[in-house]
């Protein structure tokens, strides 16, 4: 049976009757104080039951690639929205570097998980003063930056062809697929041989042995001419330029139909995105393309899936054409777009699957 007083509570109160009218008083009230503090004499103190916090415990996604964070968020319950991009050149570009809510934190389920993810800041122009042309070209197409020909200087301290300068300098930070404009060496001037008509391999030989620098710049489909042909060259025949000018050359090639690929997704695994997107460009090449991509920002599709083609689908092209791509990408801003085309451009050049390098020729300079 459960005592309501103590036996040290009774004697208590018969000791009270001997004591002072005040201590009478003064004991009462601290006693009443302090039943009211810890729940009365003799009754052990009750303790409130803990407070659950609502909701579903967030993962951690931070240094997963954003397509597995974004797999794992929404696995458990969650959305994922990217935020700003975080500019950084010390981690992998689409590593997730933050989150908020962080992990283990409560939130509601099918509450948005914003995530910041790694981006490259900036493209460092590298340094080819002093490489003859072909190898310039190449280096920066590995950088993400085009070649632009500027005028070439008679010099007789380099071989023509060389590059003498660049416009930006080495190690400039600029935007990726910026133009970086090249004077190169050249030395008396020579007259540009006819090349029209001969076959793509002879013509360049011919124009390298005249002190030129041959540049295939696109095939042309055409059913009157054999495949392999120079059908253009530009300088025109016979024109006077300095040693070591490029000139590029159109050649015939047999017809292909652009494929139907519209609406079709460059991978079907985010862990294995980057072996389909290889396995894609290989079977492209095959039907006789290199891709050149272009993103757009398109919540509505999945990532990296096909929007439209440039030449359009079905047309009948030269073999060799490079198709625009224009592919789906994450986040609502270009800063997303950009950087999901530079994922792309990597995984070409990685794997000898870019297309080739792009060179602006100015009509009129010499």
């Amino acid at each position: 049976m459960t005592r309501l007083f103590d036996e040290e509570c009774v004697r208590d109160g018969a000791a009270a009757a001997s004591r002072p009218w005040f201590a009478r008083w003064f004991v009462p009230v601290a006693t009443l104080t302090l039943l009211v503090g810890v729940g009365g004499c003799g009754q052990k103190g009750v303790e409130p039951p803990p407070v659950e916090v609502p909701g579903v415990e967030v993962p951690r996604v931070v240094g997963l690639p954003v397509d597995e964070a974004r797999e794992k968020l929404v696995g458990a319950g969650f959305e994922a929205k990217l935020g700003d991009p975080e500019l950084t050149n010390d981690k992998p570009v689409g590593m997730v570097v933050a989150q908020d809510p962080g992990e283990g934190a409560k939130a509601a389920k099918g509450s948005a998980v914003v995530l910041r993810v790694a981006a490259k800041d900036s493209v460092t122009v590298p340094a080819v003063t002093g490489l003859p042309l072909e190898e310039a070209t190449a280096k920066l197409s590995a950088a993400g930056l085009e070649a632009e020909q500027g005028d070439a200087e008679r010099t007789n301290r380099h071989p023509p062809g060389t590059v003498l300068r660049q416009d930006p300098r080495p190690d400039a930070k600029v935007d990726s697929g910026s133009a970086v404009t090249l004077t190169m060496a050249a030395q008396d001037s020579v007259r540009v041989p006819s090349v029209a008509g001969s076959l793509l391999a002879a013509a360049e030989a011919e124009l390298k042995a005249a002190g030129l620098v041959p540049l295939r710049a696109a095939p042309v489909l055409r059913t009157d001419v054999p495949k392999g042909i120079v059908v253009q060259q530009y300088p025109a025949a016979n024109a006077e330029v300095p040693r070591g000018k490029l000139v590029s050359l159109t050649w015939s090639a047999d017809g292909v139909k652009v494929p139907k690929i519209i609406g079709k997704r460059l991978y079907t695994n985010d862990k294995t995105w980057k072996p389909d997107v290889v396995r894609f460009l290989v079977q492209l090449k095959d039907q006789g393309f290199f891709a050149r991509f272009t993103t757009k920002p398109d919540m509505s599709k999945p990532l990296f899936t096909i929007l439209g083609t440039d030449p359009k689908e079905a047309a009948l092209v030269a073999r060799g054409t490079t198709l625009n791509l224009t592919v789906s990408s994450a986040g609502e801003s270009n800063k997303w777009a950009d950087l999901y085309k530079t994922a792309l451009e990597q995984v070409q050049k990685e794997n000898g699957l870019a297309p080739p390098p792009l060179i602006k020729l100015y009509p009129g300079r010499k």
